[in-house]
């Protein structure tokens, strides 16, 4: 969730789905959605393979530099504060962290 930042998804190919707040959609190739500020949401794709554009605005570029850095030095399985840190510092609130120091996993699994 983002207090200062609205998104928007296009899907170039597959499907994505995306739940905002209490609902979720599923967008093919060619449809997009945009999630505003303050909304709770997560994109993810099933079990077809998605390519899409994302667009936030401001952008987020150092937050997944960031991101990508924690995952790196964490095997993909960073530390529920570290995420909350990294959010503090991004307009970023992880809405669905389990409690404690427990870890992660926020990269995808190999296929």
């Amino acid at each position: 969730m983002h207090e200062r930042r609205e998104e928007a998804f296009r899907v170039l190919e597959g499907e994505l789905s995306l739940d905002v707040d209490d609902r979720t959609f599923t967008l093919g190739a060619g449809e997009y959605a945009v999630v505003p500020r303050g909304a709770a949401h997560r994109p993810y794709n099933g079990p077809v393979e998605v390519r899409f554009r994302f667009i936030t605005s401001p952008a987020l570029d150092g937050f997944f530099a960031e991101m990508a850095e924690l995952n790196a030095a964490t095997g993909g399985r960073p530390p529920t504060q570290a995420l909350r840190e990294l959010g503090a510092r991004w307009d970023c609130v992880f809405t669905a962290l389990p409690d404690g120091g427990t870890a992660t996993r926020m990269v995808n699994e190999e296929r």
